[in-house]
């Protein structure tokens, strides 16, 4: 059960909830229809890694968009 929850918390990664830290942002696009916020989580100590992720606001449809790199 607890390597079950490690490899949800890991891999499975939901952006409801996320606690990372603003990279930057905002940023404005040239119309202003789209807004840009980046953030950023560490993970896993000195040998770990950083997961990025950029939510992307359609101000017209009232939406927001996710893509993330890890």
């Amino acid at each position: 059960m607890v390597i079950a929850l490690v490899v949800y918390t890991q891999y499975f990664f939901t952006f409801d909830n996320h606690a990372g830290e603003l990279y930057r942002g905002p940023v404005h696009s040239p119309t202003d229809k789209y807004t840009a916020y980046a953030y950023y989580m560490t993970y896993g100590g000195a040998a770990g890694g950083v997961n990025m992720w950029v939510e992307i606001t359609d101000h017209d449809a009232n939406k927001v968009f996710y893509g993330m790199e890890g």
